[in-house]
């Protein structure tokens, strides 16, 4: 239906009373007549439509209108406090959209709503405290947006809500008491703000409530014994805060317990992981990243039969837990940054065969992997380990793939340059050898980084048409020839860096091609010639590295264009001449220069005058009286023309005027002038 005009919508009987347009594919200005049709009660846009024209027309009378969807409708600007006159209205979905500015206090004429959601919008001003006038309202979702200030005390008001959701916005300070308020709750989540206090009290007499959401906060102190008395809790979401203290043994009696996320605080104590066998319904248990020791030894026959995550990094574990013994439907396993030490064994290749696409086991003592049989596996970490094997053939629907500081050795085998769905290996810091494949450069690929090994070779021409790469690194190797010309097929490349190889190439024109490029590391290559001054076109560059190279001649000024750079290292190279001054350019210090002997100007000491031994002003102007004129004036305005550098020391001097000074700018006298000129450029070279 993308053809069809949305005025022409208004040609619909006056006797509708239900439209739903749901995935049609409409575009251009939402019909703004449609809250005019006299019979109309509920009207859902929503999902991919595209009214990308103009915002939510005015609702300049009353409607009968009860339901209203236009979520994920592409609508941008703020929300009309006219949509206030919709006074029917029970349920108003805004979610999905591009609406900013502040919410209207207008929505609190709403007093039939009973569900409102405005998640996922750019609203950034404080809730007004006129929602609490919605005192029908059940469910209010007001999720991803950044809203600021503190979650407003008059939410308290709204007796009725089942279902409240204000996470990932910018709220501050404490909940406040009044959500003591909200007896009827049974899902509460205020994750991702910036919420600051304990565990607040008055969340105590939620006695339905099933889901508490406080994840991604500044909570502190323990977590009170209480909490894990609510008859009703199912899910808790308690990570990244900063929680301190032991878990609670009141936690053991929450048998219908089926999510349980307490990563990232500070807890500390000895956890019996057998002991959470009691919760039958467990489905998600997360304890990474806090000051536990976990025991996973006991020998006894313990049953999680719901259980499809399991998160224990950083929990001082020195073996494979047993209870991954029992465990078919797992999905994701984290056991990084443990004291792991054997290989992967066997029994653990057959738990999870057909579900789990998540395998973290980074930063153990792993001395092997062999064979990986998880067929749906997406994800796999297995860095900063102990392997010494080559590469296996790995899982077919691998997206990222990391085995960095290992010892792998040997070739990069061919199948694992097939596949079209890997987008993040990183096989960088191992005993690798050979030659980079030719079939490295898939078409999915979004990150290339095989540095610090020992490949060989020139670097092959892998970079297809439309290629997604943004990250090259391979540096740290022993690659040598001409860069790939295939390479300007990588438009959105951010990061090059190919330092430390045996690269012998000149400076392509195609690297001024890439505009989001924002790291590039050349150094300690054979790269010589000057540095094609279109490098000043890469606008986005942050980083640039170009030492240890045979690069000749001046710094062009075209790179203080680059007002983005904050480093720069040209040091050993044969670069000559006076140092660019710029915006970013009077930011760095001398060692971004060091070992070309030939580079004059600040930061250096050298002065550019002072190459060689400085020949006094009167022997060059023969006039016994006028020895005392600084050469740096001259200078001033070589770029310029030197007359002009003449005239800025004529204002300079102009209380003390010599007499040649006088004669040779006054009276423009071109020999005397030409002979200087050359001179300097003598110097110079």
């Amino acid at each position: 239906m993308s053809t069809i005009l949305p005025s022409s919508l208004m040609n619909l009987s006056s006797s509708l009373s239900s439209l739903s347009l749901h995935g049609c594919g409409l575009q251009r200005n939402f019909p703004e007549n449609i809250f005019h049709l006299p019979n109309l009660q509920e009207l859902r846009f929503g999902s991919s439509n595209s009214f990308t024209a103009s915002g939510l027309p005015l609702v300049n009378r009353s409607s009968p209108l009860k339901v209203l969807d236009l979520s994920n409708c592409n609508f941008i600007g703020s929300l009309p406090a006219s949509l206030g006159n919709l006074t029917q209205l029970t349920h108003l979905d805004l979610s999905y959209n591009s609406f900013n500015g502040s919410i209207p206090a207008s929505l609190g004429n709403l007093t039939q709503l009973t569900q409102l959601d405005l998640s996922n919008n750019n609203f950034n001003a404080s809730v007004p405290a006129s929602l609490s006038n919605l005192a029908q309202l059940t469910h209010l979702i007001l999720f991803y947006n950044i809203v600021n200030g503190s979650i407003p005390a008059s939410l308290g008001n709204l007796t009725q809500l089942t279902y409240l959701r204000l996470e990932h916005n910018n709220f501050v300070r404490e909940i406040p008491d009044t959500f003591a308020n909200l007896r009827q709750l049974s899902d509460l989540s205020v994750s991702t703000n910036q919420l600051i206090g304990p565990i607040p009290s008055c969340l105590n007499e939620l006695q339905i409530l099933a889901t508490l959401g406080l994840s991604d906060n500044s909570f502190n102190g323990t977590i009170p014994s209480w909490l894990f008395t609510l008859p009703s809790l199912e899910r808790i979401f308690l990570s990244h805060n900063q929680l301190t203290g032991s878990i609670p043994s009141s936690i053991f009696e929450l048998r219908n317990l089926s999510i349980l996320d307490l990563s990232l605080n500070n807890l500390s104590g000895i956890i019996e992981l057998h002991m959470f066998a009691k919760f039958k319904n467990l489905g998600l248990v997360g304890l990474s990243s806090n000051n536990l020791s976990l025991s996973t030894s006991t020998k006894v026959n313990y049953l999680f039969p719901q259980l499809y995550v399991l998160a224990l990094s950083a929990c001082n574990i020195g073996e494979f837990p047993n209870i991954l013994r029992e465990q078919h439907q797992l999905q994701f396993l984290d056991l990084s940054e443990n004291k792991i030490h054997v290989r992967i064994p066997n029994w653990m290749r057959h738990k999870g065969k057909d579900t789990l696409w998540h395998l973290n086991l980074s930063n153990n003592f792993l001395t092997g992997m062999g064979h990986l049989p998880w067929k749906n596996l997406q994800y796999l970490d297995l860095r900063s380990n102990l392997l010494q094997e080559s590469l296996t053939n790995l899982p077919p629907l691998l997206q990222f793939f990391s085995v960095s500081g290992n010892k792998l050795t040997g070739e990069i085998p061919s199948s694992f340059c097939s596949w079209s769905t890997i987008e993040y290996p990183d096989l960088s810091n191992n005993n690798l050898s050979g030659m980079i494949p030719n079939n490295m450069g898939n078409s999915t690929l979004e990150d290339l980084i095989p540095q610090r090994n020992n490949f060989h070779g020139s670097i092959p021409q892998i970079f297809a048409t439309g290629s997604n790469l943004t990250t090259i690194n391979l540096n740290d190797n022993h690659l040598e020839g001409s860069l790939p010309s295939s390479l300007v097929n990588c438009k959105g490349l951010e990061v090059l860096d190919l330092g430390n190889n045996r690269i012998n190439d000149t400076f392509t024109y195609y690297l001024e091609d890439f505009p989001e490029l924002k790291v590039l590391i050349l150094r300690s290559n054979k790269f010589y010639g000057n540095i094609p001054s279109s490098f000043g076109k890469l606008a986005a560059l942050e980083s640039l590295d170009l030492s240890s190279n045979k690069l000749v001649r001046e710094i062009p000024m075209q790179l203080t264009n680059l007002i983005s750079l904050s480093e720069l290292n040209l040091s050993y190279n044969q670069l000559e001449g006076l140092i660019p001054r710029g915006p970013q350019f009077n930011t760095f210090l001398s060692n971004s220069y060091i070992g070309n002997l030939r580079l004059c100007g600040f930061p250096l000491l050298e002065n550019c005058s002072n190459d060689e031994a400085p020949v006094p002003a009167a022997t060059i102007f023969h006039e016994k009286d006028d020895t005392w004129f600084d050469w740096k004036f001259a200078m001033v305005g070589y770029g310029s023309g030197l007359v002009i550098g003449l005239s800025v020391g004529y204002m300079v001097l102009a209380t003390e005027r010599p007499r040649w000074f006088i004669r040779m700018v006054e009276r423009k006298q071109p020999r005397r002038v030409k002979r200087l000129n050359r001179r300097v450029r003598g110097r110079r070279n």
